[in-house]
């Protein structure tokens, strides 16, 4: 059997050129996140602005404590930024979904958009009419069964290329590909996959995971990230992991709105970060709260 040697070249005058000219190019169809601190962690392709095209995030946290609500804010940035979204999930139909966008864009009570005794249907009028007025990109939904990773990724491929969505969202990734019964085959398959995806179709691609209540992460410089993502093979694929701590999690104003952390744990792209926010549940709104500079945070780029 003939081996056919590496290819392997040096690096040369034309590849500096093309360094120089990269740096140069305009930042496009970057994605603004909802926390400024977050954004600015965002170097490299993401200029400081936000998340970058072919860039892989993962986000995750123990059940009830926001990682959805989070991605769906970040799909309202998109979506104000002209940059249209893909959503799969797995738990929530397309209606929950929106509601969730309207009530952010909007300002109004979530509870009074969804189906039920507290339903206003000009509460909802309002809500669509101000969705209307901010809406500068389209967005598509696929909670179709099964879930297996060709699925997935058939359903991706779809969204990038025919429908041109630039923002991918797969919420949660623990349900998909559950045709491979070995946990850590199935973490490595689809992590692999979904940051396959984000690099050939030239899209931002969020992958939701979720934890067990009894796995905590705090606001330690050393916190293993790991731990918590199927042994390591999420973190090792993605460009950026978040992690919502809840162990800072504070009630604040009489129970509607609460104080926690969100964590960039792991950046290839920057410095780690963290970020103090406020949930507001009425409305679902994320904010970014005034902290005083953790100077852990402005080193530690990753490469």
């Amino acid at each position: 059997m003939t081996t056919h040697p590496p290819d392997i070249e040096a690096f040369s005058e034309a590849d500096a050129g093309e360094l120089v000219a990269e740096g140069l190019a305009p930042i496009t169809d970057v994605l603004p996140t909802p926390l400024p601190m977050w954004s600015l962690a965002c170097r490299g392709r993401g200029g400081g602005i936000g998340l970058a095209p072919s860039w892989f995030v993962v986000v995750g946290g123990a059940t009830g404590h926001g990682k959805s609500l989070l991605v769906s804010n970040l799909c309202v940035n998109a979506i104000r930024n002209g940059l249209s979204v893909g959503f799969i999930s797995t738990e929530m139909t397309r209606q929950e979904v929106f509601a969730r966008f309207l009530a952010i864009v909007s300002g109004c009570s979530v509870r009074r958009l969804e189906p039920g005794t507290l339903f206003q249907q000009s509460t909802a009028t309002e809500a669509v009419e101000v969705w209307r007025s901010q809406q500068k990109a389209r967005w598509w939904f696929d909670n179709g069964l099964p879930h297996s990773v060709r699925d997935v990724a058939t359903s991706l491929k779809s969204m990038a290329v025919d429908h041109r969505c630039k923002v991918l969202v797969v919420d949660y990734v623990q349900d998909v590909g559950l045709e491979i019964e070995h946990v850590a085959q199935r973490s490595q398959t689809v992590a692999q996959m979904l940051k396959r995806c984000a690099r050939t179709f030239h899209v931002i691609v969020v992958g939701v995971s979720q934890f067990n209540r009894g796995q905590s992460f705090t606001a330690r410089r050393d916190s293993p990230v790991s731990e918590g993502l199927a042994g390591g093979q999420w973190e090792n694929s993605a460009d950026q992991v978040i992690l919502l701590d809840q162990s800072s999690y504070e009630k604040a104003d009489y129970g509607t709105k609460a104080h926690t952390r969100i964590l960039l744990k792991k950046n290839r792209h920057g410095p780690t970060a963290e970020i103090p926010v406020t949930w507001d549940y009425d409305n679902l709104r994320l904010s970014e709260r005034s902290a005083a500079p953790d100077p852990r945070s402005s080193h530690g780029d990753r490469s």
